[in-house]
């Protein structure tokens, strides 16, 4: 997979492992695989930015074996410690898919366990778009306020959500002040065009 991403010239990697990983080898056995895997696509993209996404939940008592929502929520939480010690990215999709009780919301649940339905999917595309609009790319910009634009219009955004909503407008005025004063320093400068 990590020469996949180097074949590719993948920028940005999203690692989510999944609840068979923790399952059979525990909190431990899973931490160790993220190492490993970490290692591997720095040695093979050392250029490429990861962010690591925290495993969602299971349905309110549907928990079996090592799969319960506390271990969840603990695995989550060294995931989170993980990537900030690392400098990586943290994508926390489980709290977005999270009812009131910190459970998977049945509305995002496909078969009365663990499996998420196309809705919980939407979410995690808005989130992934998110972290894409974090570049403070314009064209990131345009395509992440779409995704925004849609949850919005269905009433979906979190707290979360609006935070980062927010956050995307500051960036983006940011970029577009530091682009207006090239312009007014070269029109004062009388300077040459700006190729832009």
């Amino acid at each position: 997979m990590w020469d996949s991403i180097a074949m590719m010239g993948g920028k940005k990697v999203f690692i989510m492992l999944g609840m068979n990983d923790l399952n059979v080898t525990g909190l431990d056995g899973s931490w160790e695989k993220y190492e490993e895997l970490i290692g591997k696509i720095k040695e093979s993209s050392p250029d490429a930015e990861i962010h690591l996404m925290s495993m969602t939940y299971i349905l309110h008592g549907k928990e079996v074996g090592k799969l319960e929502n506390d271990t969840i929520r603990e695995y989550n939480g060294i995931l989170r410690k993980m990537a900030e010690e690392k400098g990586l990215g943290y994508v926390n999709v489980a709290d977005a898919l999270a009812d009131g009780n910190g459970d998977l919301a049945a509305e995002y649940c496909s078969d009365e366990f663990a499996h998420q339905n196309p809705e919980a999917y939407d979410n995690y595309a808005q989130r992934l778009a998110a972290v894409y609009e974090k570049t403070r790319n314009p064209d990131d910009f345009m395509n992440c306020l779409y995704e925004y634009k849609k949850l919005i219009k269905e009433g979906t955004l979190s707290i979360e959500d609006k935070w980062n909503y927010a956050a995307i407008h500051q960036w983006m005025l940011e970029y577009c002040q530091n682009e207006a004063m090239k312009w007014y320093d070269n029109i004062l400068n009388g300077g040459p065009d700006l190729d832009e």
